[in-house]
C-alpha cells in the first residue's frame, strides 16, 4: 500500500479456469472464486478491476459475496 501514496491503489483479480493448478492458470474464468479476493483487500479504499469473462455479472456476483460476508 505504501507505493500508491497520493492515489486509490489499482489492483487485478483474476480466477483461472481450471484452477490454479491446472494446465493453463492464464486462462481466465467467467466469474471470480470468492477465495481468489485477498483478505487484505476488503474494507480498504481500493479500485480493484476484474478480469472475466462473464465482466459485470462477476463484479455484481462477487459483490453480492462480499457484502454477505460482511
Amino acid at each position: 500500500m505504501k507505493t500508491w501514496r497520493g492515489r486509490e491503489p489499482l489492483f487485478h483479480l483474476s480466477s483461472p479456469l481450471a484452477g490454479w493448478d491446472g494446465p493453463k492458470p492464464t486462462r481466465h474464468h467467467d466469474y471470480i472464486a470468492p477465495a481468489d479476493f485477498p483478505a487484505a483487500w476488503q474494507h480498504r479504499s481500493i479500485t480493484v478491476e476484474v478480469e472475466a469473462k462473464a465482466k459485470e455479472l462477476a463484479v455484481l456476483k462477487l459483490l453480492a459475496h462480499l457484502r454477505a460476508d460482511g
